[in-house]
């Protein structure tokens, strides 16, 4: 059986650890206001808030709670002459962080629902975008398509990025599709039907310029897994493969706004990944951005956008406001 001396100290050191962990809580807990914008945050603060709202918050709050009452019930068990001073600090340290946590027990301590959901979604959502966008650059680099057979290869449509379709070739030159670039799910996942990928809460849909200058997305990929879709004529159609060599934009956006996430993302070959709260218009669902939602009417810059100065902020076609960078 513990010696008195023992039990006391027992008592004090839970009723320390209680009150440290109590203090860490709430020091992490109002390291921001509960109402922050997760919004403003870069990169680094959104996985710093999310794996604390996740984790250790949680973790922390049981620690001073827990650790509290039995401090208090060891205190009890070594009596009151027992437990001297030492003993009866520790059952103060313990029992006033456990009383403090109890308003918390009642709201039930969880993660903010824009930080659950939202965050998780949108930060895969701007990794999966700068894969995809590599993974354009990779299927140009193997000219996996060159309509006009110069040695530069075009950008690919979504089914051709994820080897579901054969990709757009003269005389069936590539008779089966290219090993995956991306996963298929962003493809084949697509509940909408029209070539439009899902994935994440999101959609996805790969614009490049098509027939008189025209966005086209995967609608105008008619391949299958043995015939390749249908090709450009260099003789009418020069200038539209010279654009797919240059440019391809995907965008992604909500399929359900405000419940699998709360803004549209844009990115291009130049890898830089743009995003909207959607302020002004909303996409959600089957209602998703047109090629010129961020861009300019040719579908390659936006206003005031050049290579060597990229702005924070551009106002798009569509009255949104585009910042660099995901929406924390």
């Amino acid at each position: 059986m513990f010696k008195t001396s023992r039990l006391a100290k027992i008592t004090l050191i839970l009723g320390a650890i209680s009150a440290l962990s109590f203090l860490l809580f709430w020091g992490l807990a109002f390291s921001k206001p509960h109402d922050f914008d997760v919004s403003d945050m870069d990169p680094g603060d959104s996985a710093y808030y999310f794996v604390a709202y996740q984790y250790v918050l949680p973790a922390l709050f049981c620690t001073c709670f827990v650790g509290g009452w039995v401090a208090v019930a060891v205190g009890a068990v070594a009596g009151k002459k027992r437990r001297g001073r030492i003993g009866g600090a520790g059952m103060i340290l313990g029992v006033l962080p456990a009383l403090l946590m109890l308003p918390l027990l009642y709201l039930r301590v969880r993660i903010p629902r824009e930080v659950r959901l939202f965050k998780a979604n949108e930060i895969e959502m701007k990794s999966s975008l700068r894969c995809l966008a590599l993974s354009q650059l990779t299927f140009q680099e193997r000219r996996a398509v060159d309509q006009d057979e110069d040695g530069v290869g075009e950008f690919g449509y979504l089914s051709e990025l994820c080897g579901e379709t054969v990709p757009r070739n003269k005389d069936m030159k590539v008779k089966e599709p290219i090993p995956a670039q991306i996963s298929r799910q962003l493809r084949t996942g697509g509940a909408l039907g029209d070539g439009t990928g899902d994935r994440y809460g999101y959609y996805f849909r790969v614009y490049l310029i098509g027939k008189n200058g025209q966005a086209t997305d995967d609608r105008a990929c008619d391949g299958t897994p043995t015939t390749p879709s249908a090709c450009l004529d260099p003789r009418t159609d020069q200038a539209a493969i010279d654009m797919q060599e240059k440019h391809f934009v995907i965008y992604a956006w909500p399929i359900k706004a405000n419940e699998t996430g709360r803004g549209a993302f844009v990115v291009n070959e130049l890898a830089q990944v743009y995003s909207t709260k959607m302020e002004n218009k909303t996409y959600s669902g089957p209602n998703g951005p047109s090629v010129e939602a961020f861009f300019n009417a040719n579908g390659i810059r936006p206003d005031g956008w050049n290579d060597e100065d990229w702005p924070d902020e551009v106002k798009g076609n569509d009255g949104n406001i585009w910042r660099m960078g995901g929406l924390w």
